[in-house]
């Protein structure tokens, strides 16, 4: 999704970097603010779907659609809420954007919890999965914010690395091999590295309205390393 982000001819007065420090400040607020919001809305939104509606309607949508299906609409959904959440577009339409993208999060999550509900009992894996989460993710943006390290570098890695994964698990339901370890742990990093580029990007090079657009960076890399962080504590069961 970094295509939806990168503005490479903006004015140089509109980049936080360059913004007075109230209104960076401010921008860096909205925007942890809006990815704490994300993070809450679809913690109640996959808590709904996966307590009142019947696993009947999953398995539904998976005979009807497929995991390929799901996983192309999730790139094409994905590459719609990343141009929704641009600042030419109006507030209404940013926040469609992020609305967009957090029920596409709990279309992916939503087999993953029941995998997880079938074969080990209860949902405490998830959980110790979040903390997990919660500690790298945290860590990396308090570190970056810290010390203010520009990890604009990490650009092109976090992008094709994205592109290559996507293009390995579309293989992999294709032709039916196996997503091991050793592949999730690699998500981990790319993930991680994601995390510091978006982080090191709210610092120097987001426009102070890119604050939604912003937070959807980061809460799709933060929920991707969520989603790898179950599927190693899963595996790592078996």
């Amino acid at each position: 999704m970094n295509e939806a982000y990168e503005y490479e001819n903006l004015e140089l007065q509109n980049v936080a970097a360059n913004a007075l420090p109230a209104e960076r400040v401010e921008f860096i607020r909205r925007t942890y603010l809006h990815v704490a919001g994300a993070v809450a809305a679809f913690t109640a939104l996959m808590a709904v779907v996966y307590t009142l509606v019947p696993l009947e309607v999953l398995v539904n949508v998976l005979g009807n659609v497929g995991a390929l299906g799901i996983i192309l609409l999730f790139i094409a959904g994905s590459y719609l809420s990343g141009y929704l959440v641009r600042p030419d577009h109006s507030p209404t339409v940013q926040y469609v954007g992020l609305g967009v993208y957090i029920l596409l999060e709990v279309l992916i999550f939503w087999p993953l919890l029941v995998v997880v509900q079938v074969k080990t009992g209860s949902l405490d894996l998830v959980y110790q999965a979040a903390l997990l989460t919660a500690a790298v993710a945290g860590g990396l943006t308090l570190a970056t914010l810290w010390t203010r390290s520009d990890f604009s570098f990490l650009g092109p890695i976090v992008s094709i690395g994205s592109f290559v994964a996507l293009g390995i698990i579309v293989a992999a339901l294709i032709f039916g091999f196996q997503l091991g370890l050793l592949f999730a742990f690699a998500m981990v990093a790319l993930m991680s590295a994601a995390i510091l580029y978006a982080t090191s990007n709210v610092l120097y090079y987001y426009r102070t309205d890119q604050y939604v657009g912003a937070a959807l960076y980061i809460f799709a890399a933060v929920m991707t390393l969520f989603f790898w962080i179950i599927r190693i504590l899963l595996m790592s069961r078996r």
